[in-house]
């Protein structure tokens, strides 16, 4: 068991594919997918999912949370730096905007990590997000 003192650093994001195969297409896989990075431990994620950007870079953020809670529980982490490269999403969570307000299962999950780590969401430039490599 490792105690982590100092922040942990997370990237997420989020995309839509403009374009997808035919054969995807006529499966039902979805066009967006959410991206999520933890460096210190070797942690990549993908997955698609369905969703406006916002609902999609929300996703990436509480699957990283759910990640971090579930699979990295013994590693007794408290301090989460979070990289985003959307805007919206970064400000949402500093000032609890509408993004948050507006939607009240959100707001409830955040309290509900929040209680357990500190987070401090950061902008980043889409070219030092180490999950943007992974978008088209």
């Amino acid at each position: 068991m490792k105690i982590t003192t100092g922040p942990v650093d997370c990237y997420i994001g989020a995309f839509k594919a403009p374009l997808q195969e035919a054969y995807l297409e006529n499966h039902g896989f979805s066009r967006g997918m959410i991206l999520f990075a933890i460096p210190s431990y070797g942690v990549l994620f993908r997955c698609r999912a369905d969703g406006d950007l916002m609902d999609l870079e929300f996703g990436a953020f509480f699957a990283l949370l759910r990640f971090i809670k579930t699979s990295l529980a013994k590693e007794q982490i408290k301090n989460l730096r979070v990289f985003s490269s959307t805007p919206k999403f970064v400000f949402t969570m500093m000032n609890r905007g509408p993004e948050l307000r507006n939607r009240p299962n959100r707001e409830k999950m955040l309290k509900k990590y929040c209680d357990r780590y500190y987070i401090q969401p950061e902008l980043i430039p889409i070219n030092r997000n180490l999950v943007s490599f992974f978008q088209p």
